[in-house]
């Protein structure tokens, strides 16, 4: 299996996001790549950028560094553009796993490929999701998984939404160049029960360093 890690050293929103300090020194980066290299060999870890300067980056992890082409770093290109573009340039055929540094809260690696190893003659892909079950509104204000007067349920009987953060996918690269994206037509449904955190602006980016330093047992930084 092939990890490749997408990331970008512009970022329009969060200057910076993927290597500026997070958690004390070390960035987003930093930490993923660390608790990736517990589950994948390094050789088979690619780092994939829109910039030069980081391939040293990668080359802290002794991670393969694959240099991207300015087109596939830009926001309005396709993702599925990118996505298969990204694919074709790994060597092999085995199956590829995605991973990206935006959520630092995940960290189950060594799980998730075990458990494709189990599910992927009956699934596709694998999906990293978050189970929630919160009373949901529409636009208009009208209840979509429960009812306003005594139709009221209690929050354990409401049924399970998931949120997909975008933690991690797992999937052959024939499903990836059949759909154009990382998440197949039959996917397995990895619950993550613990924090998720998608980082998308610097609001998002602050939030996630406190909660992160609160979990890990350090309040201040």
């Amino acid at each position: 299996m092939k990890a490749i890690v997408p990331v970008k050293k512009l970022s329009t929103r969060v200057p910076n996001k993927n290597f500026r300090p997070f958690y004390g020194d070390p960035s987003l980066f930093d930490l993923k790549m660390t608790s990736l290299l517990a589950a994948v060999d390094k050789s088979d870890i690619y780092v994939s950028g829109d910039s030069e300067d980081i391939r040293e980056h990668a080359d802290r992890y002794g991670a393969n560094f694959l240099l991207r082409d300015s087109y596939f770093a830009k926001n309005e290109t396709p993702m599925s553009e990118v996505i298969v573009h990204l694919t074709d340039r790994l060597p092999g055929e085995d199956d590829v796993m995605w991973v990206h540094v935006t959520e630092p809260f995940f960290s189950d690696f060594s799980k998730c490929i075990g458990v494709w190893n189990d599910v992927s003659r009956d699934h596709d892909s694998l999906v990293v999701v978050k189970p929630q079950r919160n009373y949901m509104l529409d636009e208009r204000g009208e209840p979509m998984n429960f009812g306003f007067g005594h139709w009221h349920r209690p929050s354990q009987n409401l049924p399970k939404w998931y949120v997909l953060p975008f933690s991690l996918h797992i999937l052959p690269r024939r499903v990836i160049r059949s759909y154009s994206y990382y998440i197949g037509r039959k996917p397995y449904l990895y619950e993550f029960d613990n924090f998720v955190f998608d980082i998308d602006t610097e609001q998002d980016f602050e939030q996630a360093r406190s909660i992160y330093a609160t979990i890990k047992g350090q309040a201040t930084l």
